[in-house]
């Protein structure tokens, strides 16, 4: 009897790690970064507002405030019309390939429209490829897609601009302004 007991101990050891050894371990799942190529995209660093990686003129048509959408940090710009001059731009290298870039922005309104616009650099050779509308009297994010082929050398620009015309006088908010490679 206890020789099969014994006997049994020793077949249910075995069943057990011959079953076991066929288990694999849970797969780590894998979490894509997207690659984010605008340098400075909540016009802050370190929670201190700044304009670096970023061309615009200077106050009165364009300045920093201490308002954001929700994760966009502490700070936005704040921009007059584009009539008036008011643009902020930033000028990144493509990557070479084909690739689906997302161009984001976070933005709001007074009244009227604003836009965001994404440009494709070529040599000499400039061409609108995007124009974001912007509308919303509240934080809104706002979203175009657009596939590019480039070469080594070309770029990408981003241009944030004011209300088409300063009648009424209308302000925009720009934060979160991101250009991702997203394929």
């Amino acid at each position: 009897m206890k020789s099969k007991n014994f006997l049994m101990l020793i077949i249910s050891i075995f069943f057990f790690q011959i079953v076991s050894c066929n288990e694999l371990p849970p797969q780590p799942q894998l979490v894509r970064q997207k690659t984010q190529l605008i340098a400075n995209p909540s016009f802050e660093e370190f929670g201190i507002p700044t304009l670096k990686e970023w061309s615009c003129p200077e106050a009165p048509l364009l300045k920093i405030q201490m308002v954001a959408p929700q994760d966009g940090g502490f700070f936005s710009i704040f921009l007059k019309s584009r009539e008036d001059g008011a643009f902020a731009s930033t000028k990144v290298a493509a990557i070479p390939g084909s690739h689906v870039y997302k161009f984001s922005v976070w933005s709001k309104v007074t009244n009227l429209i604003a836009q965001a616009e994404l440009y494709y650099i070529q040599n000499d050779s400039i061409s609108l490829r995007k124009t974001i509308s912007i509308k919303s009297k509240r934080w809104e994010q706002y979203i175009a897609y657009d596939t590019i082929s480039a070469n080594k050398g070309d770029s990408l620009k981003v241009v944030l601009f004011g209300t088409l015309s300063s009648t009424p006088q209308p302000y925009t908010w720009f934060d979160l302004c991101k250009l991702e490679i997203d394929d």
